[in-house]
């Protein structure tokens, strides 16, 4: 437990460089182990740059990758992590998904190298290729034959859309854009998110809504609506 994250820094480091020792496992430990794997949202320009530096096992399962996704689609993951934030394409669908995919790979060889094996895999949308590639029911081959084919698909698509995160219960959102209604009504979606007090709408350029507590997550088209199945 940390107050803040500089003291989470330092009781992290204190603990990787030995000042702190590790606590023995009790042996009334109970409960089973579950590798969760996020969709988009949570890239950052340099993500995995200092643990490629400080685990062996997340840098080779990166250049796995990395090599796998030159094959398919001739550009590398680990140029992309590295680009300084100013070109880093983080911010395009086709680079976006295939590096996602990789850090949540790497990172789940990285946890199994330090002995934390899973008892059950899930991801949420994009998640769900590592998901299937961590627990074995697909090849590195054919998980970055399905991310790089989904990556592709959806670039038809990028510019013309977009997407909002209303904190806002769905009646509310609903009745926000329903002045839009005549001019995009064929052309906006809105998907409740758990918990049920929350909704996402998605929608075209010429629709928005008048809530204050909007977010529009990072990305180049909109997901989960009717105009993007995958």
């Amino acid at each position: 437990m940390a107050a803040d994250r500089d003291e989470l820094r330092a009781a992290l480091d204190a603990l990787a460089t030995g000042r702190t020792p590790l606590v023995p496992p009790r042996e009334e430990q109970t409960g089973k182990v579950a590798f969760v794997f996020a969709g988009h949202g949570g890239q950052w320009p340099g993500m995995g740059v200092e643990l490629m530096a400080g685990s062996d096992a997340f840098r080779e399962e990166l250049a796995r990758i990395d090599e796998a996704v030159r094959r398919h689609v001739g550009w590398s993951v680990l140029n992309v992590l590295r680009a300084p934030e100013e070109i880093a394409p983080l911010d395009r669908t086709e680079f976006l998904q295939p590096v996602l995919f990789a850090v949540n790979a790497a990172l789940a060889a990285a946890w199994r190298a330090l002995g934390i094996t899973p008892d059950a895999v899930i991801g949420h949308s994009l998640g769900e290729i590592a998901a299937a590639y961590s627990a074995g029911a697909l090849t590195l081959d054919a998980a970055v034959t399905v991310v790089t084919r989904r990556a592709q698909a959806v670039v038809p698509l990028a510019g013309k859309g977009g997407m909002l995160s209303v904190e806002l219960p769905r009646a509310q959102v609903e009745e926000l854009l329903a002045p839009y209604a005549d001019g995009c009504s064929s052309r906006r979606s809105t998907a409740r998110t758990p918990p049920p007090s929350r909704a996402t709408p998605r929608h075209w350029p010429r629709c928005s809504t008048d809530s204050r507590s909007g977010r529009s997550p990072p990305g180049d088209c909109r997901r989960r609506s009717p105009r993007t199945p995958l």
